[in-house]
This record gives structure tokens, sequence and C-alpha cells, in this order.
């Protein structure tokens, strides 16, 4: 019945004031009953300003080069299940991976996303769960291969070992193996010590209008590291932001940032492979949720 009034009344005030929410940007739980009655009493002109507006709240799905806000939106949970109601892959797919840099993500059965209702009761089925705790595991596993500072592998990852030997950088070193301990130091004194407040407070003037949350407190004093095993996108985002001056000469330093940034569209389409949190491969044991306890 709410969600009836309050398509009643927007298709009022579409007509009546510049105050309408057809005039100005609406929020998620605007949009979530609109969208969900106009799909099925077949009201096309609201299902399509639903629609596009709530696309508009995860530009990502459609923008591969778009940039997520620091924080999680808080509504991201039932952003899931309303994507999957109303069949918008392109909301899904964002909106589970704002579920996936969430701190508290499968830390036990009742787990809170910014509020006092359970993943349950949001809408997220077994399937879901099940979905992000394999990203979550692939990425991680992803995530540690890129900075792990004794690997060594083509130009393009971000290793020490393969960053720039240029002799004016080293000149005060007396030999190779000197150039490479002192590329692993600096390397891991970056990644794996200190907080990257310099790339971050970058980052946040260029995302200055992020969705969801006004202040960003889920970083503070965290590492490079650490911050790339939650948000490994956020991570990849922070190597290219990091200075890298004692590591890389300009020219070089530019090949690295264009190596992780194909690296970064690289792991935003796994995201969405069978390795990662596509749902579609774990349907049949979504049963459960259905089955009153029965066996699947």
């Amino acid at each position: 019945m709410c969600a009836t009034v309050s398509l009643v009344a927007i298709r009022t005030d579409r007509k009546r004031s510049h105050l309408s929410p057809w005039n100005r940007k609406p929020t998620f739980d605007t949009l979530a009953p609109v969208l969900r009655v106009a799909k099925t009493h077949d009201f096309p002109h609201e299902l399509d300003w639903a629609t596009k507006s709530l696309m508009d709240l995860f530009p990502e799905g459609r923008d591969g080069k778009a940039e997520f806000p620091l924080a999680p939106r808080p509504f991201a949970a039932k952003a899931v299940a309303l994507a999957e109601e109303c069949d918008l892959d392109d909301v899904l797919k964002p909106a589970l991976y704002d579920l996936l840099r969430q701190p508290s993500l499968c830390m036990n059965s009742k787990s809170r996303l910014h509020s006092d209702v359970s993943f349950a009761d949001q809408g997220l089925k077994d399937r879901h769960l099940l979905g992000l705790i394999r990203a979550r595991e692939t990425m991680s596993l992803k995530w540690a291969e890129m900075c792990n500072p004794s690997a060594c592998a083509s130009h393009d990852n971000a290793q020490p070992s393969n960053m720039c030997v240029c002799a004016t950088m080293f000149s005060d070193c007396k030999n190779a193996e000197d150039i490479e301990t002192r590329k692993t130091r600096v390397w891991a004194q970056k990644i794996y010590s200190l907080h990257p407040q310099a790339a971050l407070e970058a980052l946040k003037k260029k995302r200055s209008s992020a969705i969801g949350r006004s202040k960003d407190d889920l970083h503070n004093s965290s590492t490079l590291f650490s911050i790339g095993l939650l948000d490994i996108l956020l991570g990849i985002d922070l190597l290219m932001e990091t200075d890298w001056k004692d590591l890389e000469c300009i020219h070089c330093l530019k090949k690295r940032k264009r190596g992780w940034q194909r690296e970064r569209g690289r792991v935003w389409d796994l995201l969405g492979s069978k390795k990662a949190f596509d749902i579609r491969v774990v349907e049949s044991i979504d049963d459960s949720d259905d089955s009153d306890g029965e066996d699947v």
C-alpha cells in the first residue's frame, strides 16, 4: 500500500512542482518501492525513470572506468535484492562489490551493514553470501600476488623486481644486489608499513561527491596492503596515486600506471566471471532459502 501511495504521489507531483522527486536526485529508499510498483503494474514512464535513477546511484555498472565512492554505499544489500528482482545486471555487480568491501562481511551469520538489519532481512540469500566469499578469496589472492615483493613477472605488474633500473636513480648503489635490496625495502615500506595518506587525500578530492556516506572512516591508519585486501580496486587506484619517485623514472612510471590501469580493468572483468561472484553459477543451492529445512 505504501509503495502504491508513493508512486501515486510521484505521478501527481510530477506535474505540480519543481520540488517533485522527478526534478531532484532521489534516494534509494524513494526509488525501491516506486520501481517495484511500476514493474508490477506496468507503468512505463515511472519504470523508466526509477530504473535510470537507480543506475545513476551505481554508475560503475555501465562505465568500466567509473570510480567507486571511497566508502561502500549503505543500501548495497537492499540494492542487490532489488536488482535481482527487477533484472538489473548493471546495478547488481557494483552493488555486490560494495558488499564485498564491507569490513564486516561474513564475519558471522548476523553481520551488519550500517544498520540493525541482518543480511537475510535485507534480502540476501545463501548464494549471494557464497558468491561474495568466493570473490573475497579470489581478490585477496590476486592482491597478495600484486604486492609480493619477491615476485618477478612481466613489466606490467607491480613488483619491485620489475621496477626501473635507470642508472641515475641508483648511482649510489654498488651493484645489482644493492639495487634490488633498496627497491624491495622502499616497496615493502610503502605497501606494508605506511598509511597512504597523500594518495588517499588525492582520491578524496577526485571523488568529493561520493554516494552513500559523506565521510570515509574505513581507511584511517590502514596500510596500502590492508586497504587493497578489503577493496582491491581502491588498492590499485592507490598504487597509481602513490609517489614512486624513489623507484621509477618518469618514463617508466607512466608505463607502470598504464599497466596498473589495465590490471584494474581485468580485475573488474574477473569479478563478473565464474571465478568471483557470478551468482548464476550457484543457483541450485538457493533452494534451501524456501525449502523450510528440506534437503536439496
